[in-house]
């Protein structure tokens, strides 16, 4: 009975096992050859990703929105599809609102920093990536075309801050192109740009030494006291700067303003008096000559045009480097480098001349039996009463209320010249030293006098080249009587008729004291006048050229 059971139990067993195989046998079966890529069934092929090809159809340079394939492809982008960026975009044609392309799929260091500074996303005015870098026309953040954008990419939110950076060297050299001139991230960290209170920031005063000592090297205290961003029309900015700009205006409008009326007087009326021939006719002339300056004079003016000139074409630009003729002359002249060593140059032979001229003069007092006489004689260049009486009374003849002044060897506005280079020595001079060095000079003194000195030395050179360009021309060369140029600083002589109309008062002494005879000399040569002929038209049409060119920046940024 025992054996009979079991036998049946097997037997169940077995048709029970076969059941199972017959039911799971198909799904084990389809199962597998469902997991076999061999014997899969054929379904729809999946969508072919985007490509820029397919986006261009849409967005070529003539249709709306555009985007430039060319301008494309010479972003830092230009390998990536579309779509990296418009992740958003699964077919075409698109939605017409995508979302915000998300930048810190790829730039997550950045992102990070952003978000921990004032640029941080979803502030109100906060720039996006697109407003500093662009979109479709990345380029190098590190490449020269990138850095000589950033000042105005900054500028166009942070305005007074790029004003104030065009008055100092790092915004003029900057938007002149100069290659290593300091832009706004050279200083500001320009994806975490925090506040000087910040002690993270790169402008907190405890880290003022390192940022600048990246460029400047051997740096203290005083140093870092310098204003990159100097408001000098600012009192609460910055009292002392400001208070020396107004000086230096007040200054500059004063000079201006009595050279204005006394040329404008002095022009009219020497018209007037040759339409009226109130002048006496000139004499047929001697062919003899009266030395009027000593060969060290006239060398000594040449070394004053040849500096003067290189000063003022290699500084103009730097100052009003958002010009367009600062830019073509800082190309015609080479960049900066070769403008730099050229206005050093010139600036050595301004302190150069000058040296000599003290030395010249101390030996001429040396020799000299009588001080008084030396410092108040009628050959000494110091201010004596007889030019304040003819001052007074050219302004008469000015306004047709006397006769003209009868002048002596030098007159007041000779004078004023040979002073201002005096003036011009100490106060364009040290102050462009101390711009030269300021690592030196900061040593000794607070930073902010390098300020001061950048305000003088701008203001200083505006009034100098201002005053010679148009006022010492008028005076020298374009005076009726003149024009179109004298070149007697050169020749070192004068015709003898014209010395005895020009300097009548020196012409009786002279000839009351027998020394006359002693003055006369040959004719100049033909190649001395040639010479100087050509040199002086030089420099009154690179002069006339700068002044107009000054002038009509002026008048722009005014109007």
């Amino acid at each position: 009975m025992k054996a009979a059971t079991r036998t049946s139990f097997k037997f169940l067993l077995i048709i029970a096992g076969l059941g199972l195989a017959s039911v799971a046998g198909p799904a084990w079966s389809q199962t597998q050859t469902a997991s076999s890529p061999a014997a899969t069934p054929a379904t729809a092929p999946a969508p072919h990703p985007l490509t820029n090809q397919n986006c261009e159809s849409c967005h070529a340079p003539q249709r709306i929105p555009t985007v430039d394939p060319e301008m494309l492809a010479h972003s830092v982008h230009a390998k990536l599809n579309c779509t990296d960026c418009h992740s958003d975009i699964n077919n075409i044609p698109h939605p017409q609102q995508l979302q915000p392309v998300d930048c810190g799929g790829c730039h997550r260091k950045i992102v990070h920093e952003l978000r921990l500074g004032p640029h941080a996303p979803g502030g109100k005015h906060v720039p996006t990536c697109a407003t500093c870098h662009g979109t479709h026309d990345i380029i190098k953040p590190g490449s020269e075309a990138f850095r000589n954008r950033i000042p105005v990419i900054c500028g166009a939110c942070h305005k007074e801050r790029f004003k104030a950076y065009m008055d100092v060297y790092h915004g003029q050299a900057s938007i002149l192109g100069v290659a290593n001139a300091p832009r706004c991230s050279n200083c500001h960290n320009p994806h975490m740009p925090l506040p000087p209170d910040n002690p993270q920031s790169t402008i907190a005063p405890a880290n003022l030494i390192t940022t600048c000592g990246a460029c400047h090297k051997d740096i203290n205290k005083n140093f870092v006291q310098f204003d990159p961003h100097p408001q000098p029309d600012n009192r609460q900015h910055n009292a002392l700067v400001y208070f020396s700009k107004l000086f230096m205006e007040l200054l500059l409008a004063g000079v201006f303003g009595f050279f204005g009326l006394h040329t404008v007087l002095w022009l009219q009326r020497s018209l007037v008096e040759r339409w009226r021939h109130e002048a006496e006719p000139e004499p047929p002339p001697s062919g003899r000559y009266v030395r009027r300056f000593t060969p060290y004079q006239s060398w000594l003016h040449v070394l004053v045009v040849v500096s003067f000139l290189g000063l003022a074409v290699t500084g103009l630009p730097l100052k009003y480097a958002s010009a367009h003729w600062a830019h073509v002359l800082y190309w015609l002249l080479g960049g900066e480098p070769i403008m730099r060593t050229v206005h050093i140059i010139c600036a050595a032979i301004f302190f150069g001349y000058f040296i000599v001229h003290i030395v010249v003069v101390f030996i001429l007092y040396s020799k000299s039996r009588d001080w008084r006489r030396f410092f108040w004689g009628v050959n000494s260049m110091v201010p004596r009463g007889q030019d304040i009486m003819d001052i007074l009374r050219n302004f008469r003849w000015f306004l047709y209320l006397g006769p003209k002044p009868k002048l002596d060897r030098w007159t007041y506005w000779e004078k004023f010249d040979y002073w201002a280079v005096f003036w011009g020595m100490f106060i364009i001079g040290l102050s462009g030293l101390m711009l030269r060095f300021p690592e030196f000079f900061s040593r000794v003194i607070p930073g902010e006098f390098l300020n001061v000195s950048l305000v003088i030395h701008g203001e200083e050179a505006l009034l100098a080249v201002g005053f010679i360009f148009v006022f010492h021309f008028f005076h020298n060369h374009f005076r009726p009587d003149k024009f179109p140029m004298d070149i007697s600083i050169f020749t070192g002589r004068v015709p003898l008729e014209r010395f005895k109309e020009e300097r009548p008062a020196q012409y009786q002494r002279m000839v009351a004291e027998g020394k006359l005879d002693s003055m006369i000399v040959g004719p100049p040569s033909t190649f001395l006048k040639v010479v100087s002929t050509l040199f002086g038209a030089s420099a009154i049409i690179l002069g006339l050229t700068l002044i107009i060119s000054l002038f009509v920046t002026i008048i722009a940024a005014y109007t």
